[in-house]
C-alpha cells in the first residue's frame, strides 16, 4: 500500500468515509493533443509508492457537473472515465471501463458507470494496485474521459480529476480542475501513471480530443508516451473491442452470428444463448433458443445446446439472416443465461461474441466482468427507418435463468422501452 507522509486537514466529502486532503487544488487549462505531442510530460511527475502489500494503492476519481438543458434534474452529457493500459514497449494491453471493470484480475478496478453526473463526490472511480499492474505486465496507464453521447464539453460546468492514496485513512494527494478551452472537444486525456526504473509516477496531461470512445484515444496515448518509451510504435486501435453501452453500428453484410462459449471445469456449466424477436409494438413474435432452434423458415438458426462447455470454439451459436426475416420483425434481442443459476462471476472464461458475415469477430463480451448475474441482455439488432439493420448494445442484466422466464421477459421489455427513449430524445 502507499506510504506518504502528510500534514493534512480531514474533511468529509468522500462518500461515507473521511478523506485527508494533502493536495493544493490545481486549475489547469486544457490544450489539444497536437499541442502536447513531442513534449516531455514527465517534467511535472509526482512519485507514487507502494509497500508491496495486497490491495489497491490509489484511486483516481472523476467528478463533473452539467448544465441541465432539458430541466429533468439530470445532466445531459454522459461522461465516461476509462483507463488505457500499455506494456513496457507501449503496446495496448487492454482497457478498464464501465463494461470491463476487472480486466486484469484486481490490479485495476472500475467502480461502475454514472450516466448523468448526479450526486456528490466522485462520479466514477478507478482503483489501481501498483504491484498488481507490474505482475500483469502493465507499465503505463492513461486515465481518459469521453463524452459517450457525443455532446461537447461546453455543457460541462466543472470536471475534476483527483488521486487518493489508500492509507489507513484515504489521503487526497492530487486535485485538478479542468477548464476546457475547446468548446467542441468530446474527450480528455486527463492524466497517466507509469513505471520507470522500478518506480511509479503520476502526472497531469489535460489534452483534449474529439473521440466518443476510449478506443480512438489508444494511438494518441501511445504517441504521448514518446517521452517515457523512446521509439514507441503507434498502432491502430484494435478492431475487436467489447461492446459499449448504447453503441449503434451498421450491420455489414446480410447476416450476423452470435457465439457463446465458456471453459469446462470440475462442475458442468450450462450457458444458453438466445434471440428474442419483437415487432414494432414490442410484441414478442418468437424466441430462438435450445428448445426452438429454427425461426421464420431458417432466418434465425440455433446450433444446439451444449450443457458442459466442453470442446474448442463457440459452445453455442445463433445465425441471423436479416434478409429472410419477416417484414413485421423490428427488433432481435440477444441474451445470455445461466440455465442452472450459476453466476457469471463463477464461470471460467465465459463470453458472448458477434461475428460478421465473413465470420470475423467484431465484438466480444467477457461475462464475468458484469457481476453476479444469471442473465444478461447483450445487444439489440433493430431495423432503421430506411430498412437497414443496425446493432445497439444494451449492456444490462436480466433476472431469469432462461430467456423464457417471466422475469427475463419483463427485463427485455424494460430494455426495449429504454431503447425507444434513448433513440427518440
Amino acid at each position: 500500500m502507499a506510504q506518504i507522509v502528510v500534514n493534512a486537514v480531514p474533511i468529509t466529502n468522500y462518500g461515507a468515509s473521511n478523506i485527508v486532503v494533502n493536495a493544493v487544488p490545481i486549475q489547469a487549462k486544457t490544450v489539444s493533443i497536437a499541442e502536447v505531442k513531442g513534449k516531455d510530460l514527465s517534467e511535472t511527475k509526482e512519485e507514487l509508492t507502494t509497500d508491496g502489500s495486497s490491495g489497491h494503492d490509489y484511486r483516481i476519481g472523476l467528478s463533473w457537473d452539467f448544465a441541465d438543458k432539458d430541466g429533468d434534474g439530470k445532466g445531459d452529457t454522459d461522461l465516461d472515465l476509462s483507463a488505457i493500459c500499455l506494456d513496457a514497449e507501449g503496446r495496448f494491453k487492454g482497457a478498464c471501463y464501465f463494461a470491463e471493470m476487472r480486466p486484469f484480475a484486481r490490479a485495476i478496478l472500475h467502480h461502475g458507470d454514472n450516466r448523468d453526473g448526479k450526486g456528490e463526490g466522485d462520479d466514477e472511480v478507478i482503483e489501481i494496485d501498483l504491484d498488481g499492474l507490474k505482475q500483469q505486465g502493465i507499465a503505463v496507464v492513461y486515465f481518459v474521459v469521453n463524452s459517450f453521447n457525443g455532446d461537447s464539453f461546453r455543457n460541462v460546468k466543472t470536471a475534476t480529476c483527483r488521486v487518493v492514496a489508500n492509507l489507513g485513512k484515504p489521503v487526497e494527494i492530487h486535485n485538478c480542475s479542468m477548464a476546457c478551452e475547446s468548446r467542441t472537444a468530446t474527450s480528455i486525456i486527463a492524466a497517466r501513471a507509469y513505471s520507470q526504473d522500478n518506480r511509479w509516477y503520476f502526472n497531469n496531461i489535460c489534452a483534449t480530443g474529439n473521440e466518443n470512445c476510449f478506443a480512438g484515444l489508444i494511438p494518441e496515448c501511445q504517441g504521448l508516451s514518446e517521452d517515457i518509451i523512446p521509439g514507441i510504435e503507434v498502432r491502430k486501435p484494435p478492431k475487436s473491442l467489447i461492446l459499449t453501452k448504447g453503441e449503434s453500428l451498421q450491420i455489414s453484410g446480410t447476416q450476423c452470428t452470435v457465439g457463446c462459449g465458456w471453459d469446462m471445469v470440475s462442475k458442468a456449466i450450462d450457458l444458453d444463448a438466445s434471440v428474442k424477436c419483437y415487432d414494432a409494438n414490442y410484441r414478442c413474435l418468437d424466441t430462438c433458443f435450445f428448445g426452438r432452434k429454427v425461426l421464420f423458415n431458417g432466418a434465425v438458426r440455433h446450433s444446439g445446446d451444449n450443457r458442459t462447455g466442453e470442446g474448442d470454439g463457440d459452445d453455442e451459436s445463433i445465425v441471423i439472416d436479416f434478409t429472410r426475416l419477416p417484414m413485421n420483425v423490428s427488433y432481435c434481442m440477444v441474451l445470455a443465461n445461466s440455465y442452472d443459476g450459476d453466476k457469471f462471476t463463477g464461470i471460467k472464461n465465459a463470453y458472448v461474441r458477434l461475428l460478421n458475415q465473413g465470420n470475423v469477430e467484431t465484438h466480444r463480451y467477457a461475462l464475468a466482468n458484469f457481476g453476479a448475474f444469471v442473465g444478461y441482455i447483450i445487444c439489440t439488432f433493430y431495423k432503421a427507418a430506411n430498412g437497414s439493420w443496425k446493432m445497439k448494445a444494451n449492456s444490462q442484466p436480466c433476472r431469469g435463468n432462461t430467456s423464457k422466464k417471466k422475469e427475463s421477459e419483463q427485463d427485455c421489455l424494460s430494455a426495449l422501452n429504454h431503447f425507444y427513449d434513448h433513440m427518440h430524445r
